[in-house]
């Protein structure tokens, strides 16, 4: 690692959790360059938007949305857990986990 990284990475340390929190966002953000992709993902959603609007979808419950969820992949135990954007999802331990395709099955 540079010496400018390393400066740069002790200051965002000394950052408050939630200014880090902020700045990751922003990191993650600028990492997202491929206006196409982000062109049809806008798309998408003002098309289910839309779909609200007119009655023609209906939004569920995150209780139901997570029981679904839990249905249909019964082995991936997911959790959501508060945290400083609304709510957060956090995977069990690896050894904890079903995952055929880490294992080549």
């Amino acid at each position: 690692m540079s010496t400018t990284l390393e400066a740069l990475q002790a200051e965002v340390l000394r950052l408050s959790p939630s200014d880090r929190a902020r700045l990751l966002i922003r990191l993650i953000a600028s990492l997202d360059v491929d206006a196409q992709a982000e062109a049809a993902w806008d798309a998408v959603a003002d098309e289910r938007e839309g779909q609200l609007q007119t009655g023609e979808a209906q939004t569920v419950s995150l209780d139901v949305a997570m029981a679904r969820l839990g249905n249909a992949f019964p082995r991936m135990k997911v959790k959501l857990y508060p945290g400083a954007f609304g709510l957060s999802w956090r995977l069990p331990p690896k050894s904890q986990r079903y995952m055929p395709w880490a294992s080549g099955v």
